[in-house]
């Protein structure tokens, strides 16, 4: 009862959860410009990051970075970034109006620009979702889909809670098949004593008849003490009857009520241990995968101490899980802990070899230690598992240093 109540708890809070995820991820769409780095990087004090990240806008075709873009070449001094500025203008809208920010404006302000801009990026327009509504949206089904996974979990659990109820009924009847095995031993002993009993009696009749043909034959006073032999023998015969029927009833019954009790304490021992694991299993079951959506939530939200705690939390009752495994070589890197997230890394391959995610924190981690060929062989393979580690390489500040490097680049851009 305890359990249903923590499920029903569960649930409760999760659907809270996705209230507040959805009110959030509409506020994160709403302020995209505003908080995307790579826009924000465009007021970034150093000319040469500005202009890296005009290039890098522009590579993405980023719409919602065109007035940003447009304001920073109105504001631009600097002759490498504005230029930068102006090539990044071209690539995402396909218009050339140079270095002239008044032009660009015009356009952009008369919706000569917005004309060619996908549906979803178009002002004013009504056609299509906004990228608020869009992000907002996607949350709410991300949170869909965590709901129906959770429901999968627990109809696993009560699936496994079910298969335990059927071994438990199994077992009872195997007592009850036991104990009716004793109770027809019982019978047997019962019937076993009656046997003895009637021979018993026969032998004791026998004896007096024999007594008293002998008697018939003697004179008075053989017979008188012949009578009282007979007798004697007949009271002697009738105490080893009753001896030897009790004895057999005591052992009978010391025998079925040994075989019973403990038949019936094993089979309660048992029980009780299989109730206790199973209920241990399922609690662990359960903080385990708290604690690895609160080690995503920290990382998600850069708090890589919060996320290093909950996932070594995880790891303590799944040791083994691949992707914990990665989460925690991914929070020991953002801490400076370079070894241990290499050692992390490793664990990971073990238990997936070919895992592209792990592949990528090997080598992220290995560019930082500065040991360039094992990092070149890593990224080859997580490339390889996974073409979209590509542009991820070319934007990691972990792989700075080899970003002219011509072998890195054989890698990052083949």
């Amino acid at each position: 009862m305890d359990l249903d109540r923590r499920l029903v708890g569960v649930i409760v809070g999760l659907l809270i959860f996705l209230g507040v995820f959805s009110f959030y991820a509409y506020v994160i769409a709403a302020s995209e410009e505003e908080l995307d780095p790579t826009i924000l990087a465009l007021r970034d004090r150093d000319a040469e990051t500005r202009a890296a990240a005009a290039v890098t806008l522009g590579a993405q075709q980023r719409w919602a970075a065109v007035p940003a873009l447009i304001q920073g070449l109105d504001d631009e001094k600097e002759a490498p970034p504005k230029a930068a500025f102006a090539r990044a203008l071209h690539r995402i809208t396909g218009k050339d109006f140079g270095e002239d920010a008044g032009a660009w404006r015009d356009a952009w302000e008369s919706g000569t620009l917005a004309a060619a801009a996908p549906r979803q990026t178009r002002r004013g327009g009504t056609e299509g979702l906004s990228t608020q509504i869009l992000v907002a949206y996607l949350g709410i089904v991300a949170c869909m889909v965590l709901l129906v996974m959770l429901a999968i979990v627990f109809s696993a659990m009560a699936s496994s809670r079910i298969k335990e109820m059927k071994e438990l009924i199994r077992r009872v009847q195997e007592y009850i098949t036991t104990m009716e095995g004793v109770a027809r031993k019982g019978e047997e002993v019962k019937a076993a004593i009656d046997a003895e009993r009637k021979q018993a009696t026969q032998a004791i009749e026998a004896a007096r008849q024999e007594g008293i043909a002998v008697l018939r034959n003697n004179t008075e006073e053989e017979q008188a003490d012949q009578t009282r032999y007979v007798e004697i023998m007949q009271r002697e015969m009738q105490h080893w009857a009753r001896e030897m029927i009790m004895d057999l009833r005591q052992k009978a019954e010391k025998e079925i009520i040994a075989q019973s009790a403990q038949a019936r304490a094993e089979e309660i021992r048992d029980l009780k241990k299989s109730a206790l694991e199973a209920q241990k299993q399922m609690q662990a079951e359960f903080r385990a995968h708290a604690h690895w959506l609160a080690a995503q939530r920290h990382a998600g939200r850069g708090r890589p101490a919060a996320a290093l705690r909950e996932i070594q939390a995880f790891l303590a009752v799944v040791p083994s899980d691949p992707a914990g495994l990665v989460l925690l070589g991914t929070s020991l890197r953002h801490l400076g802990r370079l070894e241990e997230a290499l050692e992390a890394s490793g664990k990971a391959l073990a238990a997936a070899p070919n895992d592209p995610e792990a592949l990528y924190l090997r080598a992220a981690v290995l560019a930082t230690l500065k040991r360039r060929e094992e990092m070149l062989a890593t990224l080859g393979q997580a490339v390889a598992a996974d073409g979209e580690y590509k542009d991820e390489a070319l934007n990691d500040a972990a792989f700075r240093d080899y970003w002219q490097d011509p072998q890195f680049k054989d890698v990052a851009e083949s």
